[in-house]
């Protein structure tokens, strides 16, 4: 494997021990998806800066096909992990949801027929059959604009270029 694989996968498992860590602790969930976004950003730039020392004439095409390569591996890596994560670790955090959408819009006064609809979509929208792909395209795509912002950082800054 190369170095930016190798910082991918490094930061999903810091990632993935992250989210374990604040389920354990009780915490609002936005914590790890917060702390992901971090490692993501972190994997892309020290394996793009890996590459970029190794060879520092590489094109900035280059520099992003290496970020986006290691965008995707930390997207799957996590994308799985969050599949085992809501399977068997948290496998009523989508029914709790589920619920506080149909108490909210029974709050509201919804009538029977309007409280059925909001529960079926809410049964489609907050499933591990929809949250895994959007998972693993979000990641995928923030990824991708964070090579291409890191990319421009490594062929644009003055000091990048001399080997930081």
């Amino acid at each position: 494997m190369n170095s930016p694989t190798l910082f991918a996968l490094s930061f999903a498992i810091f990632g993935m021990s992250t989210r374990v860590l604040v389920f354990a602790l009780d915490w609002e969930s936005s914590v790890s998806t917060q702390l992901y976004f971090l490692f993501l950003l972190l994997a892309i730039f020290f394996g793009m800066r890996a590459s970029f020392l190794q060879n520092p004439q590489r094109t900035f095409g280059q520099l992003f096909k290496v970020g986006a390569r290691a965008s995707a591996t930390f997207a799957l890596v996590v994308s799985a992990f969050t599949y085992v994560f809501y399977k068997w670790f948290d496998p009523n955090y989508f029914a709790g949801l589920i619920a506080a959408r149909i108490d909210e819009a029974k709050s509201l006064g919804y009538p029977e027929d309007q409280l059925e609809n909001v529960t079926a979509t809410s049964q489609v929208i907050f499933s591990l059959s929809m949250h895994i792909p959007l998972t693993l395209i979000g990641f995928t795509l923030l990824g991708i604009s964070y090579s291409v912002i890191v990319a421009l950082i490594f062929k644009k800054v003055p000091m990048m270029k001399k080997g930081f």
